[in-house]
């Protein structure tokens, strides 16, 4: 692997992904709207891994 950017990326939306469900867990407070976000940086760090990482 040559650049490393787009996992930490990832990597960083899974730990927002994993936040946001122990806390909903904990509390039985809904944070819905945060969920896309989360989602949204992982994806954005996959592909940014995929398209740096192709050759």
């Amino acid at each position: 692997m040559k650049d490393k950017t787009g996992l930490i990326i990832a990597i960083i939306g899974i730990v927002i992904l994993g936040g946001i469900i122990g806390y909903q867990a904990k509390t039985g407070e809904s944070l819905t709207y945060l969920i896309p976000v989360g989602l949204g940086i992982n994806l954005f760090g996959v592909f940014l891994h995929m398209k740096r990482n192709r050759k």
